[in-house]
């Protein structure tokens, strides 16, 4: 199976957003005021999203061609 740049790069700042989001969450509820008090912990969430919606993009352009 060949993996094209675009959905390997896709797939990584899913990854790494998703698990830093995961991470920042569960540290801002165990000890609250953590990590919200220097950045907003759901940017990660958000570039997650977007960045599972440019996987889902590429793998279906990769299917049409």
């Amino acid at each position: 199976m060949h993996l094209c740049k675009q959905e390997v790069l896709a797939r990584t700042v899913f990854f790494t957003s998703f698990v830093s989001f995961v991470v920042f969450f569960v540290l801002d509820t165990l000890f609250p005021g953590f990590v919200s008090r220097f950045f907003w912990v759901h940017w990660f969430l958000l570039v997650a999203i977007l960045s599972a919606l440019w996987w889902n993009f590429s793998l279906h352009k990769k299917k049409q061609e």
